[in-house]
């Protein structure tokens, strides 16, 4: 594919190493995730109290960002070696956080070959221009919810908007038919989370739904800065992407989506190599940010409350 070749010269700094994928490391971080998960589970339950329920969904929904970022790397067949795994384990994890892998996938992959052209199907270009609005798509899980719409759209074929207005990703009547099997396969689950939900009651809502919406919040955090103001040129990934300076623990829970401009620079490259990756690759990024939240911040104080309407 396109978006796997590379894309300058620097290539020739990048080993055969470099693109070694890990299977022990992916699974072991995966099961570590679903054991951090069911230990904050656990914790909330022993303590049983609102507060402590409280208290936890924000942890519980940083944990389970891990599983919508380990899903983008099933895309590029780079979190475990086996096609078939990526594949399976992204339907898992479009489960856990009721998202189409079978539709991602190709949105995806497209958003990577069209970046910052008419043909790209994610938003990228968009500008924010009030603190209302900022508000509004950060607390909104648009992103999510338009990939149900679509996914849903690619069976019934009309009728349902396109949240971004852009152009939908180009399916084949095989990816239309994964799609369609990853609907029946999200139905079972959410059928089984809403059975759960009625028979455990609140604490399902506490321990699953509300980190579940948390965890969107959260996303919307991190996909915001990947290109964000960043040059709008075509194929040059090291000045159209950001990375962001980020500690181990957050690292981690995203799978490395902090590096993102070193990811569209090679996104043959697996996650737990993009660190040391970064590191050869620095004078090449050009849009680098020291946090996430310094960079929301200064977004945050750089809108105005209203609209100003020009004269």
């Amino acid at each position: 594919m396109i978006a796997d070749l590379p894309q300058n010269t620097s290539e020739r700094r990048l080993t055969s190493d470099d693109y070694r994928i890990s299977d022990a490391t992916a699974l072991g971080c995966t099961c570590l995730t679903a054991l951090s998960y069911a230990a904050l589970c656990t914790l909330a339950l022993q303590l049983d109290s609102i507060a402590a329920f409280i208290a936890l969904s924000l942890p519980l929904a940083f944990v389970l960002q891990f599983f919508f970022n380990g899903l983008h790397y099933c895309t590029h067949d780079t979190f475990v070696r086996s096609r078939n795994l990526n594949y399976a384990l992204g339907v898992a994890f479009g489960c856990i956080t009721i998202l189409n892998f079978a539709l991602y996938k190709p949105y995806h992959m497209q958003h990577h070959r069209y970046l910052f052209t008419d043909k790209d199907p994610e938003p990228t270009d968009r500008r924010i221009e009030s603190k209302p609005q900022y508000l509004f798509e950060m607390l909104a899980p648009l992103f999510f919810i338009d990939n149900l719409l679509q996914s849903l759209k690619t069976m019934v074929r009309a009728g349902i908007p396109n949240i971004f207005r852009r152009s939908a990703p180009h399916l084949s009547e095989a990816d239309r038919v994964m799609v369609a099997w990853n609907n029946c396969i999200l139905l079972v689950w959410i059928c089984f989370a809403a059975w759960l939900t009625v028979i455990v009651g609140t604490a399902a809502i506490w321990l699953y739904w509300l980190p579940l919406y948390l965890s969107f919040v959260l996303a919307n955090l991190v996909i915001l800065p990947e290109h964000y103001e960043t040059d709008c040129v075509v194929g040059r990934n090291g000045v159209n992407s950001r990375t962001i300076k980020t500690g181990f623990v957050t690292r981690f829970f995203i799978v490395g989506l902090n590096y993102h401009a070193e990811h569209h620079l090679y996104p043959g490259v697996p996650f737990h190599n993009l660190p040391e990756v970064s590191e050869r690759l620095a004078e090449e990024v050009k849009h680098t940010h020291s946090s996430y939240l310094l960079f929301h911040w200064s977004l945050m104080k750089s809108l105005p409350w209203r609209l100003r309407l020009s004269a």
